[in-house]
């Protein structure tokens, strides 16, 4: 049953990836997004998270978002991960315009089970953002990430994730493949390829990134 529902899941993710690509308007910008992430164990329920991000785009060449997140994860059992934080972002999403900060409240819930040998995350996030200059607005995440086997010491990873309004508007899709290194027992430093679909003024654009993101945990 297991290997059934599996083989069923990623071709779907596959599939509704690869939707839509012939409505994109084709910027396919290439960008470049660059993850720390440190978690430190304050008992065996709760972690403290501290993240900091910055992406560069416009092929790599200049800097349009980074934000400062925090979390406290507490996990009740193995398989699930209860997390409230806060992120603070700046954005520039022109280059005619000047930066603006927004302050977002979050909280994600995580469930991870295994199908076979792989290990899957079921992720949910509601994310609020409270803007300088423009209305505020919830965003609603769901990710699903496939850890594979690892083949010597590559562990491969495949994840999509989906983003929609407090509308109910469809607004984003992400999908990511690629895999991690361990780095000093408990840490990772992954590498992978990430598509996004994101819907601009109407329009579904295309954009192409290396995501990097080492992370620490002691």
């Amino acid at each position: 049953m297991k290997q059934f529902i599996f083989s069923k899941v990623l071709p779907a993710c596959l599939l509704v990836t690869s939707w839509g690509f012939g409505e994109l308007n084709q910027d396919n910008d290439f960008q470049i997004w660059a993850l720390s992430d440190v978690r430190k164990r304050i008992n065996s329920c709760l972690e403290f998270e501290f993240q900091s991000e910055y992406r560069f785009g416009n092929n790599a060449s200049e800097l349009f978002l980074y934000y400062f997140q925090s979390q406290i994860i507490y996990s009740p059992t193995d398989w699930l991960k209860i997390a409230p934080g806060y992120r603070q972002q700046e954005t520039k999403p022109l280059s005619d315009r000047g930066w603006f900060t927004s302050y977002d409240p979050l909280m994600a819930v995580s469930f991870s089970f295994c199908l076979g040998k792989t290990e899957v995350i079921d992720r949910s996030l509601i994310q609020y953002f409270i803007n300088e200059d423009l209305p505020n607005f919830w965003f609603f995440r769901h990710s699903d990430t496939f850890r594979f086997r690892p083949i010597g010491s590559f562990h491969p990873i495949l994840s999509e994730e989906f983003f929609f309004t407090d509308r109910g508007d469809f607004v984003q899709n992400r999908m990511e493949f690629g895999g991690y290194l361990p780095v000093r027992g408990a840490g990772e430093l992954v590498a992978v390829y990430l598509l996004r679909h994101q819907k601009f003024k109407g329009e579904w654009r295309a954009a192409h990134a290396l995501r990097i993101k080492l992370f620490l945990a002691f």
